[in-house]
């Protein structure tokens, strides 16, 4: 009798492992050619920004350079406008209709004047003040430290070192470690914020350079402060503590 079950005589020629094919890592890695044709004009145009380096984050001055003249107008003509009321009440005689109003116009008048001379300065001082490269540097510094105050809360969530859990044990030295990398994380971005803007500085007082070498030289200073800011945001993020 044979033995049709006899595991020798059994072979797998249709599903056998030779003839399954292997699909690699890299061919899971590789884009599908309907996709490279179908955003092929974006690929070649986010190519073109990034080697002519026209995008937004590579001009943070020339960016913040229109955001700032905009506002310097604005409080440069209140300024303007409050000198004018400043005048104008100084001109109004004193007992023009004022006394059905008021038992003492005189108080009236010196009190307007006040607050139309401290609103002149104080609007004339803020548009005198504002400077492209400071507002960048600082738009710069308030998101990293917004961005670092998010990380810091995550971690002590994570890590069980909020509230009545961190006033004991372990945790609590946890925590004040945690504390004390965040601050420590804080002062390196105020430090690095001085030196840039000490250059930025240096630069726009440069009698040497002229204005769009300046721009350029700004531009590439800002951008390189970001670039520190981000690795200083990685590595608070990826700290053991």
């Amino acid at each position: 009798m044979q033995n049709y079950l006899n595991p020798d005589k059994i072979s797998f020629t249709l599903f056998s492992a030779e003839n399954i094919p292997q699909i690699s890592k890299h061919m899971l890695s590789i884009k599908p050619a309907f996709l490279k044709k179908r955003y092929a004009a974006l690929d070649f145009f986010r190519q073109e920004i990034e080697e002519s380096k026209a995008g937004l984050h590579h001009q943070p001055y020339t960016a913040a350079k229109k955001r700032t003249s905009f506002y310097k107008t604005v409080f440069l003509g209140l300024a303007a406008l409050f000198f004018l009321l400043n005048i104008t009440v100084m001109a109004i005689p004193t007992a023009l209709g004022c006394g059905f109003l008021f038992s003492s116009c005189t108080v009236v008048k010196g009190i307007a004047i006040t607050i139309c001379s401290f609103l002149s300065i104080w609007s004339l001082t803020i548009g005198i003040r504002l400077k492209p490269e400071k507002e960048a540097i600082s738009y710069y510094v308030q998101r990293t430290k917004a961005h670092l105050a998010t990380i810091y809360k995550r971690k002590k969530i994570n890590g069980r070192i909020q509230g009545p859990f961190a006033l004991f044990g372990s945790r609590k030295q946890k925590a004040k470690a945690l504390k004390q990398a965040h601050a420590d994380a804080c002062d390196k971005i105020n430090d690095k914020k001085e030196e840039t803007l000490h250059l930025a500085h240096r630069i726009r007082t440069a009698e040497t350079l002229d204005p769009s070498e300046k721009e350029d030289l700004l531009n590439q200073a800002i951008e390189e402060f970001s670039e520190k800011l981000q690795k200083q945001i990685q590595t608070f993020r990826h700290s053991v503590v």
